[in-house]
């Protein structure tokens, strides 16, 4: 392992690096960069990594304001473009112009936006638990205007409402349990709170249509794999396979496990 990071504009991630990229027969391993979920860092990404090293060079990010210095140090929400800048000069300094890419709920984002932004530096795609395709009228209300966003702040700093909502939300059965208990488990200190807001508002440009991804994904050749969770209340799979649907997927995976246990039970994605 080689720990590192990189810096690009106002974007700072850092990473760990599994795996040599020349094999053992002097041929060169392709590069898979790994981008793991909400609360996370990259060394949730290493059990994975790990069954792929013989097979991928891998690099595991730890996402902006999950620790490790990774870092957003701009006034506006990243946008697909910089990322996309911090992307190509991010294989630059490794010698490779290509390199596939995996992300796990809300890592998503990263690799979906870049798969789009620049398919030309991009030989596959693949998600686990995928944030960033499905339209969320809740998101899209508390990023995307200003009065949403200023109930959200006010929910975030002072979340005794919320707990409330979620309360009267259990009590009705408006929301499954286990999609409360994540809620308030994030919710529960400051730090996550602060965590929870950041990540919504300077995430949410990262994303990607299915028609941009089924037309990315057809004029470029960039196959795309998608593993989902039998029994996951976070991103479920029922509200998912109307988008899914529209996409020619190479290969669709539905895991018997819940959200937080797909990560580490998704590496047949990228078996033949």
């Amino acid at each position: 392992m080689q720990a590192d990071s990189f810096s690009y504009g106002n974007l700072v991630m850092h990473f760990t690096k599994i795996g040599e990229r020349q094999s053992p027969d002097g041929s060169l391993k392709p590069i898979l960069l790994l981008f793991h979920g909400f609360g996370q860092q990259e060394k949730q990404l290493f059990a994975l990594a790990n069954q792929l090293e013989h097979t991928y060079c891998c690099y595991c990010f730890t996402l902006p304001y999950h620790g490790k210095g990774s870092r957003w140090k701009g006034n506006q929400p990243i946008n697909k473009a910089l990322l996309a800048n911090w992307y190509k000069a991010f294989l630059q300094s490794i010698n490779c112009t290509k390199a596939s890419l995996f992300g796990f709920s809300i890592g998503a984002r990263f690799a979906l936006s870049l798969t789009t932004e620049v398919p030309e530096n991009v030989t596959a795609l693949y998600l686990a638990a995928p944030d960033g395709i499905a339209f969320q009228p809740i998101y899209s209300f508390a990023t995307s205007t200003g009065i949403g966003r200023s109930i959200f702040k006010y929910l975030v700093f002072k979340p005794k409402l919320l707990f409330n909502i979620i309360q009267i939300a259990h009590n009705l059965k408006l929301a499954d349990l286990p999609l409360l208990k994540f809620v308030s488990n994030q919710m529960n200190s400051r730090p996550k709170r602060w965590l929870v807001y950041q990540s919504w508002i300077q995430f949410s440009q990262l994303k990607a249509t299915t028609i941009a991804l089924k037309q990315t994904s057809k004029n470029y050749t960039i196959p795309i794999f998608i593993a989902l969770a039998k029994t996951d209340k976070i991103i479920e799979k029922n509200k998912l396979a109307p988008y899914l649907n529209k996409l020619n997927l190479t290969k669709f995976l539905v895991i018997e496990c819940s959200h937080n246990q797909l990560l580490n039970r998704c590496h047949t994605l990228f078996k033949s």
